[in-house]
């Protein structure tokens, strides 16, 4: 995995590639925007759908809130319940419960075999 911050504003983008025997069989860009104050809130969304071992275009899992921060983050995968390993992709949004947005990423990605 690796992703790109510039110091000059909150747009990031990344790039996510799976390799079984040094050879690359599975990829995944992101790009968009994050408030620097959710990023740790987004780690700990990206790490419980990694964690679990679901699949949810490469990203964090389809919905979930932190009532300490008041947080919800919400993932829509192109394709929900098909097989979507092979080509997909989706937006990921981070909001206050109130509403505020405070950043979004679209991703895409493919089988590479």
């Amino acid at each position: 995995d690796c992703y790109l911050v510039t110091p000059i504003s909150q747009k990031s983008v990344g790039t996510t590639t799976i390799l079984y025997r040094n050879m690359p069989v599975w990829f995944m860009h992101y790009a968009g925007w994050y408030d620097e104050s959710v990023v740790p809130f987004l780690k700990e969304c990206l790490i419980k759908a990694y964690s679990e071992g679901k699949f949810f275009g490469g990203r964090g899992p389809s919905a979930m809130g932190s009532r300490n921060s008041r947080l919800l983050y919400t993932n829509s995968v192109s394709n929900p319940g098909a097989i979507i390993f092979k080509s997909f992709s989706g937006q990921e949004h981070i909001h206050r419960f109130d509403g505020t947005m405070l950043g979004t990423h679209w991703y895409r990605g493919m089988s590479l075999l």
